[in-house]
């Protein structure tokens, strides 16, 4: 199950089996040597989800751009809207720029 074998592997007394072996002939005696956090397929688990959770540089790198760059956007897109308004009230703003409507 955990090791990929397409074809039966032979066991002799002794060999580590793991848990999803096929037992084909007869019985035998299995000892839990790990239970829990310490068996194979619980450690696979553990590293595949770490690799999940983690970020590439390149990742943290963009994440870092982004938190920056939106609020710029906006405070800048604030500024211009707010000088345009200004001036505007002010009378700056030469009547050919102004629609005739």
């Amino acid at each position: 199950m955990l090791t990929g074998e397409v074809i039966p592997v032979a066991k002799t007394l002794g060999d580590d089996v793991l848990g999803g072996t096929l037992n084909q002939h007869g019985a035998f005696l299995m000892r839990a040597t790990s239970v829990g956090r310490d068996t194979a397929l619980s450690q696979i688990l553990a590293l595949v989800q770490e690799a999940q959770l983690s970020k590439p540089p390149i990742q943290r790198f963009a994440d870092r751009l982004a938190s920056l760059f939106t609020p710029c956007v906006m405070l800048l897109a604030t500024v211009v809207s707010a000088a345009w308004l200004a001036a505007g009230l002010c009378g700056w703003i030469p009547s050919s720029y102004l629609s005739r409507a």
